[in-house]
């Protein structure tokens, strides 16, 4: 079984300039088939502990307030922007892992959409 790599510039759209520290967002991932126990664990840490290195230190943008699997093949998280860089598309970055964790189990993602909510 061969990987199959999902394309970040086919899914991702990136949120307005206006998101700064304190916005939240909704993120809704769909995938091609289900998330399993296992999965859901480890998707629960990653998002809950993600970070990204910058200038030498590992950077922690957002906050995990909740994740929802209850929807057959998708998955809900809501964040909150805890620290926000001008030059940094963080959340494009943590698209790109979270693509790369699903994709290594081969999951593949059908949509990622990002919604500002608060």
């Amino acid at each position: 079984m061969t990987v199959s790599w999902d394309d970040i510039e086919k899914l991702y759209s990136p949120l307005p300039a206006s998101v700064t520290k304190g916005t939240q967002i909704l993120v809704s991932i769909k995938c091609n088939k289900a998330i399993d126990q296992i999965n859901m664990n480890l998707l629960r840490s990653f998002f809950n502990g993600w970070t990204f290195p910058s200038k030498g230190k590992y950077i922690n943008p957002f906050k995990l307030v909740s994740i929802d699997f209850s929807k057959e093949r998708e998955i809900e998280a809501e964040i909150i922007v805890k620290r926000k860089d001008q030059d940094i598309d963080e959340l494009r970055l943590f698209c790109q892992d979270v693509l790369d964790v699903l994709n290594t189990d081969y999951i593949n993602i059908c949509s990622w959409k990002n919604r500002v909510i608060g």
